[in-house]
């Protein structure tokens, strides 16, 4: 256990970051999901509820804008937050402890 918790699991961690920032962005902005399942307007997530913002009023872009740069915004911190730790991360950490305590 201790080889795999000082050898393997900080060579996995990038790749696994980076899995659960693609996961991260791939549920945040889902569209389909939502406007299966829900059926009141207080429980739409926010891409549903641009979708229907945009339905009600396409020519006022200024608002339409403003509502998607929100609804970016926690997938822009996630993968800033998550870069941040991939590049403070060493590649060779593990290897150059060399198994020792």
């Amino acid at each position: 256990m201790t080889i795999w918790r000082r050898v393997a699991l900080p060579q996995v961690r990038p790749a696994t970051l980076a899995v659960a920032v693609l996961a991260f962005t791939l549920h945040w902005s889902n569209l389909i999901d939502p406007l299966l399942y829900l059926h009141s307007g207080d429980r739409y997530t926010y891409p549903l509820g641009l979708q229907f913002l945009r339905l009600l009023n396409p020519t006022d872009w200024p608002l339409l804008m403003a509502g998607c740069v929100v609804a970016t915004a926690p997938c822009v911190v996630v993968f800033l937050l998550a870069q941040r730790i991939l590049l403070n991360d060493d590649p060779l950490a593990a290897l150059r402890s060399g198994g020792r305590r």
